[in-house]
């Protein structure tokens, strides 16, 4: 999470179908904005109903009209973070988390917040909040963490509690997203109060600042365990010679430049082939997806390997960033290998809407990501692929520059079992 920031910097194209925010901005020509939206709105609507595989499976076609008419009919009384708000709400009313408005943000509180197993700290901050640096979030402009979190839930499209685990730290960080939902006053003026570790509490006013490349935020450490080193790599390996542990990792269901994935998972194949291999370990959990074909004659290898295909012998790591391909990738573990799962729930669903096509708003021109397939992968309809060991960060890990996940792993011996 120390990068957290040059993510969100980062994700202003839309890649792997990660939310990402953006300003209700109308072309400056226009004489008529509310007009404009308005149009907006109603090709909004009625794309996505010609469009998606099935809108209606979470929420009723009534309901979904109703929603979009009341905000139709609002539409000349509302403020531009009003509308933002209310097209996220509509969006994300749907209930597929592959179907999203997509659109950046102009300014940022400059701030970076993680949820842990404890709640929701302070990570990274301007300099001039750094007295509230590890702290966890209490309070936002005096409303309780619990109420703020669960309006923001309204404009994330989610299927999950991990993907609101995921997302809502992001969303406390955008003034606009604050302001549409009455978060935050129309000043954009945010006081944030937290709880130290000794009960006292602190609340910092925070304003906006412009996000861009050259916006940095300072933390009191720079953790770094082993699954945040190399984040410019899709993947990549290194071998734990005390554990006889080789240690995967791989963070985009995608081909990276100079090398492949199949040119990868051949590398990989043959160390394990010319060495002494005793656990597996595939960290898959900051794999947002791409192309879960990819991985699969890795997959098939490695489930006809004998010697390694055994109880206790790999790992593979999830948690609420794994999403989509990295999903269907994870699934093919369990179908076929003896894989034990560690961490945290995923962010995506196991049966789920995806094959992912867009359409562009024509007076706004907002991108809206919408499903044209169903996958049934599993046959329990879960929220989300559960780790046999539920393992989660806490603020004393982060602190301390430890993974849990990877410690209890190299500390579990071969006999270890997993719940099938």
């Amino acid at each position: 999470m120390t990068n957290q920031l040059q993510k969100l910097i980062q994700l202003f194209v839309v890649t792997n179908i990660i939310l990402s925010l953006c300003s209700s901005q109308v072309p400056a020509a226009a004489t008529n904005p509310n007009q404009l939206w308005a149009e907006d709105l109603e090709y909004l609507t009625n794309q996505l109903a010609k469009r998606h595989k099935n809108l209606y499976f979470q929420i009723t076609k009534e309901d979904f009209q109703r929603q979009s008419d009341e905000l139709q009919a609002a539409l000349p009384s509302l403020n531009p973070a009003e509308i933002t708000v209310g097209f996220l709400q509509l969006v994300a009313a749907v209930g597929d988390s592959h179907t999203q408005l997509a659109y950046r943000p102009q300014t940022i509180y400059p701030l970076a917040l993680y949820w842990f197993q404890e709640g929701i700290h302070l990570v990274k901050a301007a300099p001039e909040y750094n007295q509230a640096l590890n702290h966890r979030l209490v309070a936002v402009n005096g409303r309780a963490i619990e109420e703020v979190v669960a309006e923001l839930s309204t404009a994330i499209p989610h299927e999950n509690p991990a993907q609101i685990r995921q997302q809502a730290p992001q969303l406390l960080m955008f003034p606009e997203i604050l302001i549409g939902l009455h978060l935050v006053p129309p000043t954009a003026i945010a006081s944030y109060t937290f709880v130290d570790q000794y009960g006292e509490f602190l609340t910092i006013t925070a304003e906006p600042v412009v996000l861009e490349p050259g916006i940095k935020l300072v933390g009191t450490n720079e953790y770094q365990p082993l699954y945040q080193q190399h984040p410019n790599q899709y993947y990549w390996f290194t071998y734990l010679e005390d554990y006889q542990t080789l240690y995967v990792n791989y963070s985009a269901c995608s081909n990276m430049e100079g090398q492949s994935v199949r040119q990868f998972t051949d590398s990989v194949l043959d160390f394990i082939t010319n060495n002494s291999v005793d656990k597996l370990v595939v960290d898959l959990r900051n794999n947002g997806g791409g192309n879960s074909r990819l991985l699969d004659p890795f997959i098939n290898s490695i489930a006809q390997n004998k010697g390694l295909n055994q109880a206790g012998k790999i790992y593979v790591v999830i948690g609420r960033d794994t999403f989509s391909s990295a999903i269907l990738n994870a699934l093919s573990f369990k179908k076929k290998t003896a894989a034990i799962f560690v961490g945290e729930p995923t962010g995506g669903k196991p049966n789920h809407y995806g094959e992912v096509k867009y359409f562009t708003l024509p007076n706004s021109g907002l991108a809206v990501t919408y499903s044209t397939k169903y996958f049934r992968n599993a046959p329990e309809d879960t929220p989300s692929l559960f780790p046999d060991q539920l393992i989660e960060l806490s603020i004393d890990d982060y602190l301390k520059g430890r993974d849990p996940v990877l410690e209890a792993i190299l500390l579990q011996s071969n006999e270890v079992t997993h719940n099938s």
